[in-house]
């Protein structure tokens, strides 16, 4: 009898220190109290890992050549800003030249057109005579056939000579063409920023002379995280963060937004441009979404999140 007495008071004595322990115990434990991290906590303010893209200019280019020749000439050096269209170096073109020039002088000789087509005025006039000679009697038939040929064949020989020179001036054309394929030209306006080969070397079919890159807008393609997705909108403008040697913060316009989201890495896909039009800022520095940016962001989703959840019926958060 004595052992059940101390035994029921050993288990009261550990019911009651439960209760003090956990005062939840014995609660109504169906119902889930939503959790909530205190405003400087490192979970209210995580943002979500971003890999970093490159800021590269919006056009680049290898200049090359399609025919195997010496390199006569540069007329362009490293660094330089150049115009679309300008010549940046000329090879050996001697030959090339020639033909040119020959075909050139023959395009521009109308000496035997101008000549025909004196022969049609003067047909033309004696025809005319001779009809109205016809008209008043003074004049045969046979007569008036002959002229009328006459000027047939004149107008006739006109076509031919301007048949030459139409084909004189498309072998002109293609002389030029030949020409210019031993010259090396800018393709856009922007920066030369290589030149491969020296004066005096071969330059082989599609072998690149210089390299040059249109540095005013920049282009930057980010991956972002799917938090991101819907949250951004193109045409609007977002700041973002360079790495060294840029090392500060920008403003960059979305140009462009992928409907599509990489399973893998579950990120999307966006395009960034940048006016850099005082060059202030060189192509091939890093840069990714700025944490104000960012947590800016990640703000707009918690509180777009915590409208719906009030919006919500009290049977729906508490099922």
């Amino acid at each position: 009898m004595l052992n059940r007495k101390i035994f029921r008071q050993l288990a009261q004595t550990a019911v009651v220190t439960a209760l003090v322990i956990c005062p939840a115990y014995g609660q109504n434990t169906d119902r889930t109290e939503p959790i909530t991290f205190p405003e400087s906590s490192a979970a209210h303010h995580s943002i979500p890992r971003m890999m970093p893209g490159l800021a590269v200019a919006s056009q680049s280019a290898d200049l090359a050549v399609t025919v195997s020749q010496q390199l006569a000439e540069i007329h362009a050096s490293e660094g330089q800003f150049v115009k679309s269209g300008a010549l940046l170096a000329t090879l050996e073109n001697g030959v090339a030249r020639a033909e040119y020039e020959a075909a050139l002088a023959i395009a521009q000789d109308t000496s035997a057109v101008e000549a025909a087509r004196i022969d049609v005025d003067a047909a033309k006039r004696k025809l005319e005579r001779i009809q109205e000679a016809a008209a008043s009697g003074a004049s045969n038939p046979v007569e008036v056939r002959a002229v009328q040929n006459d000027h047939l064949k004149a107008r006739a020989a006109l076509q031919i000579e301007e048949s030459r020179l139409t084909r004189a001036i498309k072998i002109a054309e293609t002389a030029r063409c030949r020409l210019e394929a031993f010259n090396v030209r800018a393709p856009f306006d922007g920066i030369v920023t290589r030149c491969f080969i020296g004066v005096g070397n071969m330059v082989a079919p599609g072998e690149p002379v210089f390299s040059m890159i249109a540095a005013d807008t920049l282009r930057i393609e980010l991956n972002l995280p799917i938090e991101f997705f819907g949250r951004l909108q193109q045409g609007e403008s977002y700041e973002l963060s360079g790495g060294a040697p840029v090392s500060k913060t920008f403003r960059a316009e979305l140009e462009f937004v992928s409907p599509a989201i990489d399973a893998a890495t579950q990120s999307f896909r966006c395009v960034f441009v940048v006016d850099n039009g005082q060059q202030d800022l060189p192509s091939g520095f890093p840069a990714q979404l700025s944490p104000r940016q960012a947590r800016q962001l990640l703000h707009r989703i918690r509180t777009d999140a915590a409208e719906v959840s009030q919006r919500a019926p009290a049977h729906a958060v508490n099922r």
